[in-house]
């Protein structure tokens, strides 16, 4: 039996997504920018998915600007606001727990930019940033602060309106990348309240190769890729039109179905985290207990690596990680992880369980059960607790 459960890494392609797209790879595949029929038909699929995804998010239509990715749609934000910022010095601050695709923009920027500055704020051992941290960060030059909605790796949410309402009148720009939030928890720029605001597809059921970038009114952007006039001129190149239409079309499912993804998910995860109690599965969970989006879990297990587990597990047929999907092929501790300031052991032996809407609670037991079998089969095994 295979079970896939690396949800946060990516997702399965939604047949009633497919169904949207269908039509655009062969009987409509004009290009958006043409004047003719053909093109027109595009160009108004693009427009009907951009209404689509502003009412998703309560966002306007022309706030809404499509990208290859959230990794695009994250830089496009960093270094276009940072572009148009017409005040130096510049300050951005952002935290120890963002993906990687906005601390490293950040660091770039710092690096290219003249008087430009970051300040990376620390996170507690919940999982979750402290608003106190980021407002005694805050100078007079601090142009942005970036700070994601739910953690990639421990599903911790985290407190962006509350981060916005504390930094309204002080002139101070706020990105959130939301691309873990839609089906897992309500998700509104307007309450919210972020300047810009990332999202992705294939985290949704979407296709891969689309996200989008959500620009208030009055924020400043400065394009990243030029050479045509798509997109307001603020993110040049041919539109995807199919994978854009698929984008919209997964998540205005997402949000339609979001009471009954996260009870569906809820279940999912309180089948398999009792079965790993009932079996005496010494663990420890990495993060809160709440606020997190249902359906992620990052747990430690005593006396394994997360490394050999995720290795075992796959044996078995069952997809796991041991993190963040751009790390986690690579046999280093988690940014995250080591941001929470967790014990060297609780890093090195955490796997995260990202569970989907193609799992059932008997794969969620069944999972913990290989568990609990691998733990009783380890070589020089002590009881488990």
């Amino acid at each position: 039996m295979d079970i896939y459960c690396d949800h946060c890494a990516t997702t399965p392609l939604d047949p009633r997504v497919e169904r949207a797209m269908q039509p655009f790879w062969r009987e409509k595949f004009g290009n958006p920018s043409s004047l003719h029929r053909a093109g027109q038909r595009a160009r108004a699929a693009i427009e009907q998915a951009r209404r689509t995804a502003a009412r998703a998010i309560g966002a306007q239509p022309d706030e809404i600007i499509f990208t290859a990715s959230a990794t695009e749609a994250n830089n496009l934000a960093i270094r276009g606001c940072i572009a148009a910022a017409k005040k130096r010095p510049i300050h951005i601050i952002t935290s120890c727990i963002e993906h990687a695709c906005v601390i490293e923009t950040c660091r770039l920027v710092e690096r290219c930019e003249p008087d430009c500055t970051t300040t990376v704020v620390p996170c507690g051992t919940d999982g979750v940033v402290n608003v106190a941290e980021v407002l005694k960060a805050v100078r007079p030059e601090t142009t942005l602060v970036a700070l994601m909605h739910v953690n990639n790796e421990t599903g911790m949410v985290q407190p962006v309106m509350e981060l916005t309402r504390a930094l309204h009148g002080r002139g101070v720009r706020l990105l959130c990348d939301a691309a873990q939030s839609p089906g897992r928890v309500p998700l509104s720029v307007a309450e919210l309240g972020c300047d810009y605001l990332t999202l992705s597809s294939h985290k949704i059921y979407g296709p891969p190769g689309v996200g989008a970038l959500c620009v208030r009114a009055g924020a400043p952007l400065e394009p990243m890729i030029i050479g045509g006039g798509q997109e307001r001129g603020l993110r040049a190149g041919t539109e995807n039109v199919p994978g854009i239409v698929g984008f919209a079309a997964a998540l205005e499912l997402a949000v339609r179905e979001q009471s009954a993804r996260r009870s569906h998910l809820q279940q999912c995860e309180a089948a398999f985290l009792a079965t790993l109690e009932r079996e005496r599965v010494p663990f420890s969970l990495n993060g809160a207990p709440s606020p997190r989006a249902p359906g992620i879990l990052n747990l430690s297990f005593a006396g394994f690596t997360g490394y050999d587990l995720v290795i075992a597990l796959d044996l078995e047929g069952i997809a796991v990680s041991t993190g963040s999907a751009c790390a986690s092929g690579v046999a280093e501790p988690s940014r995250v992880l080591e941001g929470m300031r967790l014990g060297p052991d609780r890093i090195r032996g955490a796997v995260r369980f990202s569970f989907g809407m193609g799992n059932t609670p008997d794969q969620c037991h069944w999972v913990a059960e290989c568990v609990a079998n691998i733990f009783r089969q380890r070589p020089g095994r002590t009881p488990l607790r």
